[in-house]
């Protein structure tokens, strides 16, 4: 009954260092890459919903990338803190020897190396896979990351555009599209937004188009450019680490 007893008190031990560590580590990684990806709001304009949706969903991969290492802080932490305390001393005169001890925690590492497969095989890959799902739904994040000043920008297959300007309200000068058989050159340009998707109306330009051996020269006043039919790259295909075990 005392053993029991003793054992109970030693995993409660355990889990309140385990929690403690844990937590306060990944949170401060945590908050620190929040922090960093303030950009999808300054930059990408994205609304603060999706910003929360994504930081709230990246949380479990930064909790797997450190749990491992928090249980063995954890787990020594506790050893130094009975033998300070001469708690150890209590269990050798209770007639619970070292193999005990050890064996249990032993138990305590195998189940936690449970939980760990569990986080890692399964929901930090589904959270990271849904945290890019919410990235590539956002009108915001898919238009400004095409459109982002003095930057060659191919967020989308097959697609390169460059903006020499951008006043952050649609407005746009000198812009350069690339497509596998054309390019455009336009000296201004729009961003229009509907219920059905987004798109750039370009003035003043010309198109190059290839047609088998020959170029299309095209001059025009303003034309719409639709890139719905592009897919974003970032979730065409999977990271291995966001797929299904």
């Amino acid at each position: 009954m005392v053993k029991h007893k003793i054992f109970k008190y030693f995993l409660l031990e355990f889990v309140k260092f385990f929690l403690l560590i844990s937590l306060s580590l990944s949170i401060l990684i945590w908050m620190t890459q929040a922090a960093r990806l303030l950009e999808l709001i300054t930059e990408y304009g994205n609304p603060v919903s999706i910003y929360l949706k994504y930081i709230l969903l990246i949380y479990p991969k930064v909790y797997e990338n450190i749990f491992i290492l928090c249980f063995s802080i954890s787990m020594f932490f506790l050893i130094n803190k009975l033998e300070e305390s001469n708690e150890l001393n209590i269990y050798w005169l209770s007639g619970i020897s070292k193999k005990s001890i050890i064996k249990f925690s032993i138990k305590i590492g195998a189940l936690m190396i449970v939980i760990y497969i569990l986080i890692s095989a399964f929901i930090a890959p589904w959270t990271s896979s849904k945290s890019r799902a919410v990235l590539a739904q956002s009108k915001f994040s898919l238009i400004n990351s095409l459109v982002k000043e003095n930057n060659f920008n191919s967020p989308l297959k097959d697609l390169t555009i460059y903006v020499n300007k951008n006043d952050n309200k649609g407005n746009l000068e000198n812009v350069f599209i690339y497509e596998k058989t054309r390019t455009i050159i336009a000296k201004t340009g729009e961003i229009l937004s509907n219920d059905k998707g987004s798109y750039l109306k370009l003035f003043n330009g010309i198109t190059h188009e290839k047609n088998n051996e020959n170029i299309n020269v095209i001059n025009f006043e303003s034309t719409i450019f639709d890139f719905s039919k592009y897919q974003m790259q970032n979730v065409t295909h999977p990271k291995f680490s966001e797929r299904s075990t």
